[in-house]
């Protein structure tokens, strides 16, 4: 019984130990937009703030977003996302919400560009959350990571 209970704990640990966890804090910085109509509209906005993941890792980021809102609901939405670590590692993500609301969403994003020793990263598909509080943004992001990316983010300089 107890090999049965170790085994289980062994691999629900490992499996846990491939998600890896962002929590993401920010305000909008910049905001302009093409109003057609009161209900249908263009927006580009810039968002800006801190990070950190479930590894220990802590940073900055950016994000640009373009937006067209159509009666009042997320026609199309896609972004550019920066993570600057704290080593000044410098990973790039884009992305889209998959949902029509526009104050609270669900989308997927993928790692495009980062430096040699955080390459494993590139093509990593992530799940994210975000909900707004007038200008803050609270996201959540949840990837599936190898061990190998795993290993890069976990040797990341924590100065």
């Amino acid at each position: 019984m107890i090999k049965v209970i170790s085994l289980v704990f062994f691999v629900s640990f490992n499996l846990i130990g491939d998600d890896y966890i962002l929590n993401l804090t920010g305000k909008r910085v910049y905001n302009n937009e093409h109003n057609y109509t009161k209900k249908d509209n263009y927006r580009i906005f810039e968002i800006e703030g801190a990070f950190t993941d479930n590894l220990g890792n802590y940073g900055n980021w950016s994000t640009i977003v373009n937006a067209e809102i159509e009666n009042n609901m997320l026609k199309y939405h896609a972004f550019s996302l920066k993570y600057s670590y704290q080593d000044g590692s410098i990973v790039f993500a884009k992305g889209n919400r998959t949902n029509e609301e526009l104050e609270q969403g669900i989308g997927k994003a993928k790692y495009i560009s980062a430096p040699k020793k955080l390459s494993s990263l590139i093509g990593t598909v992530c799940n994210y959350g975000v909900n707004f509080l007038k200008e803050t943004a609270f996201v959540i992001f949840k990837c599936n990571i190898t061990i190998e990316a795993k290993k890069s983010l976990t040797s990341i300089s924590k100065k």
